[in-house]
């Protein structure tokens, strides 16, 4: 996965059935967020923005509470475009 969590550019991460059909210039202008698929939306997109410094201080403060670090080795079983799977990234 090629994101850049520093970047003020928006990301828009949906699954394969999603893709071409949905653009970022479908959306409100938001900068610095990730768009992702809502649970259960496998009919017509919902779609949730979440900032991307949220997302980092969010897997900071678990990687804190489970006293984690860069030499630990996660297993991704969720896609990135699922907010479980993005914050393994």
């Amino acid at each position: 996965m090629n994101l850049n969590w520093n970047s003020e550019k928006s990301e828009l991460l949906l699954p394969l059935h999603w893709e071409n059909k949905l653009t970022l210039s479908d959306l409100p202008n938001l900068s610095g967020h990730v768009w992702l698929s809502t649970s259960g939306s496998s009919m017509a997109p919902k779609l949730v923005a979440l900032s991307k410094q949220a997302l980092l201080n969010s897997a900071k403060s678990v990687n804190q509470w489970l006293q984690v670090t860069a030499q630990d080795v996660w297993v991704n079983v969720l896609p990135c475009y699922h907010v479980g799977g993005l914050s393994v990234v």
